[in-house]
């Protein structure tokens, strides 16, 4: 039987390496574990790589939106959300498509709270506000939202 210490670890069968920023989700026997980044155990007749998340900051850029705020003036508004998924297994079983889903979670979330302000009243508190709105629902789902930028906000 050979010393597992004598195989150089990027030659041995029982470890994968994992890139930086990056997570696999392993399914083993139905149970879900996540491995990150460098030489992790891995059991290739047992282990299965369900999924690869990355880890890095992403952006998603949300189709233009034109909302009615609450004293009637029609906005057009220009943004873009830098997310991160934060717990990969959450991203994965809470719910189906995260990525389609923080979207739509992005998009209704601006609607609800720009409808809901005046149209003199849109501030850094509203993009705060936005902010706080997606991170109530998207934490469940393992992702944080650390920035929304507006690129363009015209009446």
């Amino acid at each position: 039987m050979l010393n597992s210490s004598l195989i150089d670890e990027k030659y041995n069968p029982f470890k994968i390496e994992v890139p930086k920023k990056t997570a696999y989700v392993i399914d083993r026997f139905g149970k879900s574990r996540i491995i990150e980044e460098g030489f992790q155990d891995f059991f290739p007749f047992i282990d299965e790589i369900e999924k690869t998340v990355s880890l890095k900051e992403e952006i998603i850029y949300p189709d233009k939106l034109e909302i009615f705020t609450l004293d009637n003036q029609k906005i057009t508004l220009d943004y873009r959300v830098f997310y991160k998924v934060i717990n990969p297994v959450k991203a994965l079983n809470n719910v189906y498509d995260y990525q389609g889903s923080l979207k739509s979670l992005i998009i209704i979330s601006t609607l609800n709270v720009i409808s809901n302000t005046k149209s003199n009243n849109i501030s850094t508190s509203t993009i705060q506000k936005i902010r706080d709105e997606i991170e109530k629902k998207s934490k469940n789902w393992g992702i944080e939202i650390p920035q929304i930028l507006f690129d363009d906000i015209s009446l």
